[in-house]
């Protein structure tokens, strides 16, 4: 009987220590590589418009392709105005959305914004899978005319 007891303590604590030591292993995150595009063109006066914003010349977007971006582990695009002119010291809005395929357009409404671009400022937003991109810039009712800028976005 003693025996009995202590064969089945044994195999209790065996079966018990199997199931406590075993553990997922923590995925590690990948390192990606990042890309910069730079972009130049003109934004024009619109009032404080965000429902039109520039992408860029119509036969060229200002797009851009992530490939590589995971819910689990996060890309990034970093959006710099490297210059805006003739008034480098103004405000400007910044935004992202993303590519349609079917109508080879940039989508409405902007899907990430901030009304606080300047030169020299980053605007960094998260990328959650791989596809495309458009970048955008806006007058918040600073522009007087039309200005000319150069962009800087760097991205998986």
């Amino acid at each position: 009987m003693n025996l009995l007891k202590t064969a089945a303590l044994a195999a209790a604590f065996g079966m018990m220590w199997g199931c406590g030591s075993k553990s997922e292993p923590t995925p590690t995150a990948p390192t990606y590589t990042f890309t910069t595009d730079t972009f130049s063109d003109g934004v024009l006066m619109q009032n404080a418009d965000i429902n039109s914003p520039d992408f860029g010349p119509a036969n060229a977007p200002h797009r851009i392709t992530v490939t590589q971006a995971s819910a689990q582990f996060p890309g990034e695009v970093d959006v710099t105005i490297a210059t805006l002119s003739p008034l480098s010291t103004i405000t400007v809005g910044i935004g992202l959305t993303t590519w349609n395929n079917t109508t080879q357009s940039c989508d409405l409404p902007l899907q990430l914004t901030t009304s606080s671009g300047k030169v020299g400022v980053t605007v960094s937003g998260p990328v959650y899978a791989p596809g495309d991109l458009c970048v955008a810039l806006y007058d918040v009712g600073n522009v007087q005319g039309t200005s000319t800028y150069t962009l800087n976005v760097v991205h998986n």
